[in-house]
């Protein structure tokens, strides 16, 4: 999901429906649609109560995890069919934890760039321990 779609439903656009356009266009792959419809509830907020809202995450990060999905998504389908490699999902799932360290800092440093006072984190308690690290810090040096 895009900035510019988050932004819509800031705006006023119904987030059912910009959602819906997104699945129609193919812009949420079926392997994202369980994640975007868990944050109805968020987009729900955004829509009713219009906040300022802020969006980040890498697009490397965003095409690389993607790519896991996919990986995933073939071996979910492999192992319903009795073929399971522990091996494989082992490995899988260590890239994908490792990718989400190497990304860390960079996406933590992007929206602590962007974003002044106070505000609410979506993401990883890795992300929000490395935020209130960032804060604190900034904190302690003035």
């Amino acid at each position: 999901m895009s900035n510019r779609n988050i932004e819509e439903i800031g705006q006023g656009a119904n987030y059912q429906d910009v959602l819906q356009y997104m699945e129609d266009v193919g812009l949420i792959k079926v392997e994202e649609k369980r994640k975007y419809r868990a944050y109805e509830p968020i987009f729900e907020y955004i829509y009713i109560n219009r906040p300022i809202v802020n969006c980040y995450e890498d697009p490397t990060h965003h095409h690389l995890s993607m790519d896991t999905a996919d990986e995933i998504f073939i071996l979910t389908a492999k192992g319903r069919l009795g073929w399971i490699d522990l091996g494989r999902w082992k490995m899988i799932l260590e890239d994908e934890i490792k990718l989400g360290i190497d990304y860390l800092e960079v996406e933590g440093e992007f929206i602590c760039s962007r974003v002044k006072g106070d505000g609410v984190c979506i993401g990883s308690s890795d992300l929000k321990d490395y935020l209130k690290k960032r804060v604190w810090m900034q904190d302690r040096s003035r």
